[in-house]
């Protein structure tokens, strides 16, 4: 198949009988009337795949606008549907709406999804002409469904002639130029998260501090195999701690989103770089982060290291780190977290407080994050356009300074997403080692290629056939 082994964009499930849909319909009713009940994706889910199957758009979009009111995402499976309903039925304003919250929502689209894609683009919808007039047949406008959500259009998603429809496109990963196909030469964008996604990460991480899990976090794990949760023997004292942090974020970053801080050092995860061996001492290398912070010092950056105060504890600082850490006290250049806390709550705080041009300088997966928010897709995007990667190499002078050479990987200059350049529309194929691919049936990607490819769909000149 052209998407990789898409195949068939039929799903193995058993649309609603009429009756059974009814039943449906008064258990939602009933669930959304009850104070005592949760409502859940599941509760939605077969009815939207059953109105689907029977090509009721209207219906489909009339629970997912029910749905966002009570803040449940759906999910890609769901998209999927409505987007296959959208091009049975002709309605380029359903498909440009489920496109657009697909490329907000979905990192990279599985290879069902990315079919349906191009289904709709080879669709007699997609050309415009005297007997399609391009109108929804739920009457709504694209900004108006559902509501409660504000994904961009990537529109307009029918043009006048033909579409050009090129597969596997190869892009140089320095410039993001795409190397081939109907859109070759023209550049991928990097795409920031909104704010609306952004602030929405603020919040699910302050809830992890102040309640001590999400809401629907139901794991006994802290993920990032960092074992157990461990429970919080006093809430109000680590609440208190962390809107001192609130205050201190304010003094010496300025407002919310100014970019107060140009880098911050996740600096247990520096100063641990390769001490896991035998004998190691059971404190963090001062020196380590000390090289890190200089060199962003030397760069013109303001830099903020975030470390918990257990590495400040007298006993276990060795004495050839008593002036690294004078050095730091004296140039604000340090927060240590309290006890009872967790390092990645702070520094993930300060990043997201300080602004979107901000940069966090860690290896940590942060699959702790990940996990208790529910594999939340945007911060796998704060992920992908805010995190720096870094080694240390071989030995070598800075002044009087001995250190090692430090190596850093900084993000990509464009996001790896659905994005529209121009009059056309680009879409990622996975490969090798991507994560959450269960519509292409596993977890991580092992048969995928290791280079990085993309659809290409672009309005062409030609008239359509």
């Amino acid at each position: 198949d052209e998407t990789g082994g898409a195949g068939s964009t039929e799903m193995p499930v058993t649309p609603l009988s009429h009756t059974d849909l009814d039943k449906a319909r008064d258990l939602l009713a009933e669930a959304e009337s009850s104070k005592d009940i949760k409502l859940k994706l599941r509760l939605f889910a077969p009815l939207i795949y059953s109105v689907c199957k029977r090509r009721d758009v209207r219906g489909a979009f009339t629970l997912w606008e029910q749905a966002s009111k009570h803040d449940i995402a759906l999910s890609e499976l769901e998209y999927l549907y409505i987007m296959q309903c959208a091009t049975d039925v002709g309605d380029a304003v359903v498909f440009d709406r489920v496109l657009a919250n697909i490329a907000e929502d979905i990192l990279v689209p599985s290879k069902a999804l990315a079919r349906a894609i191009i289904e709709w683009f080879e669709s007699k919808a997609a050309i415009k002409s005297e007997d399609n007039d391009q109108k929804s047949h739920t009457g709504w406008n694209f900004g108006a469904i559902p509501s409660a959500d504000a994904a961009p259009s990537l529109g307009p998603v029918a043009c006048s002639k033909q579409w050009n429809i090129d597969l596997k496109c190869k892009v140089d990963a320095k410039t993001g130029c795409l190397l081939d196909g109907c859109m070759k030469g023209m550049a991928l964008n990097p795409v920031p998260l909104t704010l609306k996604a952004w602030q929405s990460l603020m919040e699910m991480n302050e809830a992890i501090v102040r309640q001590g899990s999400l809401e629907n976090d139901t794991s006994e794990f802290q993920g990032g195999r960092k074992g157990k949760k461990r429970s919080v023997e006093d809430l109000s004292k680590r609440v208190s701690k962390w809107e001192m942090f609130g205050k201190w974020l304010t003094k010496h970053a300025g407002p919310i989103y100014s970019n107060g801080f140009d880098v911050i050092i996740d600096g247990a995860n520096v100063g641990y770089y390769e001490t896991n061996f035998a004998g190691a001492p059971k404190h963090v290398d001062y020196n380590q982060i000390d090289w890190m912070i200089r060199h962003f010092e030397a760069l013109g950056k303001k830099v903020l290291v975030v470390l918990h105060e257990r590495h400040f504890f007298s006993k276990l600082v060795p004495r050839s780190a008593d002036k690294i850490i004078e050095r730091w006290n004296e140039n604000k250049l340090v927060f240590r977290t309290p006890y009872d806390s967790n390092d990645d709550w702070y520094w993930l705080h300060a990043a997201l407080y300080s602004g979107m041009d901000t940069l966090v300088v860690t290896n940590d997966e942060m699959r702790d994050h990940h996990f208790q928010m529910l594999a939340h897709r945007s911060f796998l995007r704060w992920k992908e356009r805010h995190q720096i990667r870094f080694h240390f190499g071989s030995w070598t002078s800075t002044g009087d300074i001995r250190h090692r050479a430090i190596e850093l990987s900084f993000p990509r200059v464009y996001s790896r997403r659905i994005q529209r350049l121009a009059d056309g529309l680009v879409i990622p194929l996975p490969k090798k080692g991507d994560e959450n691919r269960f519509l292409d049936g596993e977890h991580v990607a092992s048969n995928e290629p290791v280079e990085e490819a993309y659809i290409c769909i672009k309005s062409s000149n030609k008239e359509a056939p």
